[in-house]
């Protein structure tokens, strides 16, 4: 009977060595897939900050954008406004400019960085470099009774230049 008890052991000793490896071998493979699976995740979350950081960046530029259009169109209508009356485009011939978002003339474009001002919660044209947004508006001159304003955000980020463009056009409906 002794005998026929060694004989069982043996026989389960070796179908857990044979488990054993094939349990390593599933370990390994399994950590390996953990590896792969987490580092894709990790690559996607890094897409998905960079993706939201131009993003972000591209809607602010967007607003600038539109705000640029809003002061061309404020200083057309302003002129309409002044008595004694001046003409409708006083102030907006053909040509590059910048302005400041509570500036009541245009002046001429100098390659300058918009400087956000927190006081205020508004950007300006300023010397200092605290944004990376550029805005250009430029004015074309295109009938007796129109012209064209587009505004240009420029920015640097992560190495790539980007820029959102917005086009209006601007009647003497008056």
């Amino acid at each position: 009977m002794m005998f026929c008890f060694n004989k069982k052991l043996k026989i389960k000793n070796k179908e857990k060595e044979s488990l054993t490896g094939f349990t390593i071998l599933e370990l390994i493979v399994a950590i390996f897939v953990m590896t792969v699976g987490v580092l894709g995740a990790y690559a996607v979350v890094q897409q998905i900050i960079v993706y939201n950081s131009i993003s972000s960046s591209r809607l602010t530029a967007a607003y600038l954008a539109q705000e640029g259009i809003e002061l061309v169109r404020n200083i057309r209508d302003t002129n309409w406004l002044t008595v004694p009356s001046v003409a409708w485009n006083n102030g907006l011939g053909a040509g590059d400019y910048e302005a400041d978002w509570n500036d009541e003339t245009l002046t001429s474009y100098s390659d300058r960085f918009l400087d956000f001002v927190t006081d205020e919660y508004f950007y300006e044209p300023s010397s200092s470099n605290n944004t990376k947004f550029k805005r250009k508006i430029t004015i074309f001159d295109e009938a007796l009774n129109m012209f064209k304003v587009k505004v240009e955000v420029l920015w640097t980020e992560k190495g790539n230049d980007y820029t959102v463009a917005v086009e209006e056009h601007l009647y003497n409906w008056r």
